[in-house]
């Protein structure tokens, strides 16, 4: 139903208070419960608008945002969302990941891990989805970017590959080192120096995505998972 001028202008659609009410613009028929057919309603409708709020979508970090390879910051992004939103995101992929906690929660972090050094620009949006009769309202969306810097972790120059038979690869998530022997011991470091596993085996699994440093004996790689 379409209403033309005046106070009540807009397309309305007829629903019941039975059901959630996304942004729209609503008819609620009115009828009297009891039975006696002398008593109506008056009025016999209400007319009700419900408004979709702005994002308030704020980034304020300093650009541009500096951050080493291997290393996760929190990107300082605010905003109002829920889960009707979706989130756009345009970066180079290869220089940075995206992640977040909390994206539709009222406290979301995103944030951004460097993989090779390098300069992007991030642009970040949110778009709310129209619901089953199509009343969103997109004006208040906003789209922000900054410029993000990777610079190359401290040390990483110093890491060699091994000049002998040994090698270490990445494969499906597991890292393998090839040609080993069998007493040597391997230990999975961050770009940070920090011990994440120590091990004789062979393959190392469950390491998260990122970059690290594989020591086998006097060897050391990098290694992107």
């Amino acid at each position: 139903m379409s209403i033309v001028g005046g106070d009540y202008a807009g397309n309305y659609v007829n629903t019941n208070i039975d059901r959630p009410m996304w942004a729209g613009k609503y008819i609620f028929n009115l009828t009297s419960k009891g039975t006696n057919p002398n008593v109506i309603a008056s009025p016999s409708r209400a007319y009700l608008t419900v408004n979709r709020a702005s994002n308030n979508l704020e980034w304020d970090t300093e650009a541009p945002i500096l951050l080493k390879v291997g290393e996760k910051v929190d990107l300082g992004i605010f905003y109002q969302a829920d889960i009707w939103c979706t989130f756009n995101t345009d970066y180079d992929e290869e220089l940075i990941e995206l992640s977040s906690e909390g994206a539709t929660s009222n406290n979301p972090h995103w944030f951004a891990t460097g993989l090779k050094e390098g300069e992007t620009t991030l642009y970040f949006g949110i778009e709310c989805r129209k619901n089953d009769m199509g009343f969103y309202d997109f004006t208040d969306s906003r789209i922000l970017s900054k410029r993000i810097k990777v610079e190359p972790s401290l040390g990483i120059e110093g890491v060699i590959a091994d000049k002998d038979s040994i090698s270490v690869r990445v494969q499906n998530g597991t890292i393998l080192i090839l040609n080993k022997a069998a007493d040597s011991i391997v230990r999975v470091f961050t770009l940070h120096g920090v011990l994440l596993k120590e091990t004789k085996e062979q393959e190392i699994s469950d390491i998260n995505r990122g970059i690290y440093i594989v020591m086998v004996g006097n060897h050391s790689f990098k290694v992107v998972i």
